[in-house]
């Protein structure tokens, strides 16, 4: 395996989760705006939350 062949297979995944992150949050986003109690609001808030160390940077 190439250092080409190894930095795709780390990279395609990671696209593909960082997308399915965002995904969750716009979708929690505009989710959250409609909630119409504090029940609804928790629930989304607790899912945004298992992609919150998506976005942070390791630096």
């Amino acid at each position: 395996m190439t250092a080409y062949e190894l930095a795709l297979f780390t990279h395609l995944p990671g696209v593909v989760t960082l997308f399915a992150a965002i995904v969750l949050v716009e979708t929690a986003r505009a989710r959250l705006r409609q909630a119409g109690n504090v029940r609804h609001v928790r629930l989304w808030v607790d899912r945004t939350r298992t992609a919150a160390p998506l976005f942070r940077s390791p630096c």
